[in-house]
């Protein structure tokens, strides 16, 4: 249960940097370290993602319990994958 409340707040802490780095787009902020940091951090936020989504389908058809938690961690990072999508076609 541990293992999966991480998980939980991993999935809601890349789908806040993905929100936070589409409002650094939206609003046009132009700082050297804000760009620093989204280089650094958006490959290995978007693996992530990917990662916890195929994570979550597969307990979510293999595991007898908590069936829910991970149906919604899948749709937490679906949301993320949606919004990458979004974000992408929308500049």
């Amino acid at each position: 249960m541990k293992r999966l409340k991480i998980i939980i707040t991993v999935s809601l802490l890349c789908l806040l940097y993905l929100i936070g780095l589409g409002a650094v787009s939206y609003f046009e902020l132009d700082l050297v370290i804000i760009g620093v940091f989204a280089e650094l951090l958006t490959i290995p936020v978007v693996l992530a993602v990917l990662g916890l989504f195929g994570f979550g389908l597969v307990k979510y058809f293999i595991s007898e319990d908590h069936r829910k938690q991970y149906l919604g961690v899948g749709f937490l990072n679906l949301l993320s994958i949606c919004w990458m999508v979004f974000m992408t076609y929308s500049i």
